[in-house]
C-alpha cells in the first residue's frame, strides 16, 4: 500500500500529465488557427482579384449605394401617376423611348407621342410595337412613376398585367381612374 507522500507525488504527476495534454491541444487549436487562416488568405485573395478583372475587363460598374427594395402597391400607380395611357414603343434609343399614345385615362398630355426617360430603369426589356400601359410623372422629361413597376404590359388585346401577376382590363383601368377622381373631389 502507498503511503501518503507517494500518493499525492502520483496526484501530481497526473496533474502535469493532464497540464501537459491541455497545452498541448491549446497549441494544436493556435496552429490550425494560424495556419487555416493564411490558407484562407492564399484562396480567397487570388478570387478577389480575378474577380475583380472580370468586373474591370467588362466595364460594369458597381453600384456605389446600396439598392432599397421596395415593394409598391400596384394600384398606388393610378393614385400618384401624373399621367395614366397605353402607349405602343415606336423607336428605342439609349436613354429614352419613343411612345405613341394609343389612349390617354389621366392627364392632359396635349401629344400624339412623347420620349420616355429610360436612363434611371435597366431592368425593363422595351419591344418595339409593343403596348404597354404606362404611369408616369414628368419633370423636365417623361419617367416612369415608380420604375419598373409603373409599367403593365399588355398579354392580350386590351388586358395589361402588372409585375405581380395582376391583369387589368379597360373597364378596370378606368374604375381606378374614377376611384382616384371621386377621392380628389373629396379631398
Amino acid at each position: 500500500m502507498k503511503n501518503d507522500r507517494e500518493f499525492l507525488e502520483g496526484i501530481y504527476k497526473k496533474a502535469e500529465i493532464l497540464e501537459r495534454e491541455k497545452f498541448k491541444r491549446r497549441k494544436t487549436y493556435n496552429n490550425f488557427i494560424k495556419y487555416s487562416s493564411v490558407a484562407a488568405i492564399f484562396i480567397i485573395l487570388p478570387l478577389l482579384l480575378f474577380n475583380n478583372q472580370i468586373f474591370k475587363s467588362n466595364n460594369i460598374d458597381l453600384p456605389i449605394e446600396p439598392r432599397i427594395m421596395n415593394v409598391i402597391d400596384p394600384i398606388s400607380n393610378f393614385n400618384d401617376a401624373e399621367y395614366v395611357l397605353i402607349g405602343t414603343t415606336k423607336k428605342i434609343g439609349k436613354n429614352n423611348i419613343l411612345i405613341s399614345l394609343d389612349e390617354i385615362f389621366y392627364g392632359d398630355l396635349g401629344e400624339k407621342e412623347i420620349h420616355l426617360d429610360t436612363s434611371n430603369i435597366m431592368s425593363i426589356k422595351f419591344k418595339k410595337g409593343e403596348r404597354n400601359l404606362f404611369f408616369l410623372n414628368k419633370d423636365d422629361k417623361y419617367y416612369l412613376t415608380y420604375g419598373v413597376d409603373s409599367m403593365f404590359k399588355e398579354i392580350e388585346n386590351n388586358v395589361f398585367e402588372d409585375s405581380y401577376g395582376n391583369k387589368y382590363d379597360l373597364e378596370d383601368i378606368k374604375n381606378n381612374i374614377d376611384r382616384r377622381q371621386i377621392n380628389e373631389k373629396n379631398n
